[in-house]
């Protein structure tokens, strides 16, 4: 969970380079995954996923972030998620 947490947040901040910094923790806070999810964090959402290093989240196909999505969200992918947590997020400048 460490790992998958820290591979979260790397990609976040670099997204953040784009548009100014959202943690995911921020992006996808536990109300959002309670509200919209089958889970309770982000990181527990993910989990099922083998995810050892950046690189590894990296690599992942939308296609298989979009069959997470779909067996655990109310969402059809992984953009409209995070377009929904973007809307929701106020600290979110629109980094997707």
């Amino acid at each position: 969970m460490d790992d998958l947490r820290r591979n979260l947040n790397a990609l976040s901040r670099r997204a953040s380079s784009l548009s100014g910094p959202v943690a995911f923790e921020d992006l996808f806070p536990p109300e959002f995954m309670r509200r919209y999810t089958d889970c309770k964090t982000i990181d527990e959402m993910f989990s099922g996923l083998v995810l050892e290093s950046q690189e590894d989240f990296e690599k992942l196909a939308v296609s298989e972030l979009d069959k997470v999505v779909q067996a655990k969200t109310r969402f059809k992918s992984w953009d409209a998620m995070k377009a929904k947590a973007g809307e929701e997020c106020p600290k979110s400048r629109s980094i997707w």
